[in-house]
């Protein structure tokens, strides 16, 4: 009895010891965060380490609490196993760094590690000291300023605005943020500037980006700080700074200085070399520039300008399609003026309203804008059309144009000015002239193009004023086409197809068809020797259509008349499908009379109209 029991005991017993082991693995996981210093200055990265000790299997932690008050810069994980007199033991930790969002008593809330949770750490941030903020003795840091350095600044004037990061060590990666003031326009001007200077006795590689900013208000502007974030290598690894360059090593001297070379800005920097040879993951750097602040002007009271155009310079250019411009009664001719404006972006330059002089007909086109830079300024473009259309001989007067602006640099209102034109205007080829339009009604160029899409104004009037003088010519040429055109299709369906040599479409159609003959002869011989009338007939039509390609046999009689001698054994073949329903039928003679296939001469020794035969399936009443 005592035996059963403990039989019966212990499948129990070993559930218990394999639940306790689990229980034990369990409470052995424990998690631990800490920090490697409790107080950061704003802007300055830290780590935060998670550990977990015991069996914690895969679980890994969940940062997600941490993005409210920080910015995660990146994660590195390692593990540790340790066996001391038989007894094993392993720990995961989790290096998180992290940047600071605000200043103040931050903090870092309990972080999940698979069932456990950490307990929550506080962290102080506090304002960079004025004399740490420049950076000079830091491996990273930023500077920026704003030009033009003297005067006032003006609403939607191009304001230059300059960003250097200077790089101590070698950098791994990073970005860095564009600024991004409110109310305001930002452009880039040109590609990265790129160079080496010496601060304290440290040689630093600079990184220089320019921007244009055009506030769009009066007031106060601010620039928010510019922020970089990335990874350099850890001093004393192999991975040197641009100071103690050496030799480089033959991993380096293979790949290159350049892992970057497709990104627009770390296209130079020199960094992997380090990831092999000692630089690891390096170490996470976020740093950022001062704010700027700038105060904003408003358009000038006494300025007489239709147009604020703030710019260091604008140049007002005139030309003709033809120079001197040719002007004839009738026929169109193009003008053309440009804006050049630096400082200003061509969406600031505005579209010029021109009026059509007396006896005139005036179309503007669509303008054509363009912005360049020389790295330092923003130079805008706008290229504006016009087509006149003279409606009689005589004198144009065109007259001059002027545009105000306000220069920047001199701090005054100033005038861009073109002479007016007096142009001859010619007879048309014809001598004849338009009528000029009544007074009462609006010229063409203050009308605007509500009906017709952008540009087509000019064009449609172009060919309404060639049509008015040269309609009956033009119908002329029109009609001879088409007259031309027709009088060949009544030629063409009156004359007959001439036919093709025998010889010729006999041959081609040798090489075109010799694959679909072979075929049918072998289905004809198959029914010939099984003695099936109805394949045979079939097979027969098919051996004429591969002779005939362009003028096939519709039937056994048709196919009787283009062959010599195979009248009888066709009309034999006809009459034991119509008559004996196919059956019965000894094909040993029809195959010796076709086995060579039908020969490539004998299509006009017989008529095509003899010897008709019934249709291979006639319909029965």
């Amino acid at each position: 009895m005592k035996s059963g029991a403990v039989k019966r005991s212990t499948p129990a017993a070993w559930l218990l010891f394999l639940a306790g082991l689990l229980f034990a693995g369990i409470a052995g996981a424990t998690v631990q965060a800490s920090l490697e210093r409790g107080t950061v200055y704003e802007g300055e990265p830290f780590t935060l380490s998670l550990s977990i000790d015991g069996a914690g299997g895969t679980a890994e932690p969940d940062l997600t609490p941490l993005e409210k008050d920080f910015r995660l810069l990146g994660t590195g994980t390692s593990q540790q196993i340790r066996i001391v007199n038989g007894h094993r033991s392993e720990k995961r930790v989790w290096s998180v760094q992290l940047e600071p969002k605000r200043l103040g008593r931050l903090e870092i809330p309990a972080i999940a590690i698979g069932s456990e949770r950490t307990r929550p750490l506080k962290i102080t941030v506090r304002e960079v000291p004025e004399q740490s903020a420049a950076g000079n003795d830091a491996p990273v840091f930023i500077e920026t300023d704003l030009g033009p350095g003297s005067g006032k600044t003006y609403v939607q004037q191009q304001i230059r605005y300059r960003v250097r990061l200077f790089l101590g060590e070698r950098l791994l990666d990073g970005s860095l943020s564009e600024p991004a003031p409110e109310d305001a326009v930002v452009e880039r001007l040109g590609e990265d500037k790129r160079y080496r200077v010496v601060r304290n006795g440290t040689e630093y590689q600079v990184i220089e980006r320019n921007y244009a900013i055009f506030p769009e208000k009066s007031g106060e502007l601010r620039i928010p700080p510019v922020r970089f974030s990335g990874r350099i290598a850890v001093p004393g690894g192999s991975a040197r700074s641009p100071s103690t360059r050496g030799p480089r090593s033959l991993m380096e001297q293979f790949f290159g200085d350049d892992p970057f070379a497709n990104d627009p800005f770390f296209r130079d920097m020199p960094a992997f070399g380090s990831r092999f040879f000692g630089g690891g993951r390096g170490r996470a750097v976020s740093v950022r520039s001062r704010a700027a602040t700038l105060a904003v002007a408003p358009r000038p009271a006494g300025y007489k300008g239709r147009y604020w155009l703030p710019a260091a310079g604008l140049e007002l250019k005139d030309s003709w399609a033809g120079e001197p411009p040719e002007l004839r009664a009738g026929e169109p001719v193009t003008r053309t003026i440009t804006i050049e404006a630096k400082g200003l972006e061509s969406s600031q330059i505005p579209r010029i309203d021109l009026t059509a002089p007396p006896g005139v007909r005036l179309y503007p086109e669509p303008a054509e804008s363009e912005n360049r830079t020389d790295g330092s300024w923003v130079f805008g473009q706008s290229r504006q059309r016009w087509t006149y259309i003279p409606s009689r001989e005589g004198t144009l007067e065109v007259p001059a144009l002027t545009l105000t602006w306000w220069d920047v640099t001199a701090g005054r209102e100033r005038t861009a000015r073109l002479p007016g034109w007096r142009l001859k205007v010619l007879p048309g080829v014809d001598a004849g002239t338009l009528a000029e339009n009544p007074p009462a009604s609006p010229t063409p160029a203050t009308q605007g193009t509500a009906g017709a899409p952008p540009g087509t104004v000019p064009a449609m009037a172009r060919i309404r004023d060639w049509l008015e003088r040269e309609w009956p010519r033009a119908a002329l040429a029109a009609a001879l086409p088409v007259l031309l055109l027709l009088s060949w299709w009544f030629w063409r369906r009156r004359k007959p197809a001439a036919a093709p040599p025998a010889g010729e479409t006999a041959g081609h159609a040798s090489v075109a068809s010799s694959a679909d003959r072979k075929a049918a002869l072998a289905a004809l011989r198959r029914a010939c020797d099984a003695g099936d009338a109805p394949a045979a007939a079939r097979a027969l039509l098919e051996l004429g259509a591969a002779r005939w390609p362009e003028d096939p046999p519709a039937s056994l009689g048709a196919l009787a008349s283009r062959l010599d001698g195979a009248e009888e054994a066709l009309r034999q073949l006809d009459r034991v499908l119509y008559g004996q329903g196919g059956t019965g039928w000894d094909g040993a003679a029809l195959w010796q009379r076709f086995q060579d296939g039908i020969p490539e001469q004998g299509d006009d020794t017989k008529g095509r109209g003899e010897g008709p035969l019934e249709p291979l399936y006639p319909q029965r009443a």
